[in-house]
């Protein structure tokens, strides 16, 4: 069975890696998509604010099962 990995900003599931990530230079925040096994994210993109304006939003599970 793989490991699947199911941390706040972290998920690992089906080959892939999600990592949600602070931009510390402002209030922004992005998250990378990276193969298991790759040296190098294949994606990294902006990401969506909760509504506290401090942490990021969950990510919608079948949505993020596409990758």
């Amino acid at each position: 069975m793989e490991d699947e990995t199911t941390d706040p900003r972290r998920w690992k599931k089906s080959g892939w890696i999600a990592h949600v990530i602070k931009n510390e230079n402002d209030e922004g925040w992005a998250v990378s998509m990276t193969r298991v096994g790759d040296a190098e994210p294949v994606l990294v993109s902006p990401w969506t604010m909760g509504r506290d304006k401090v942490n990021p939003k969950r990510s919608i599970t079948p949505a993020s099962r596409r990758c």
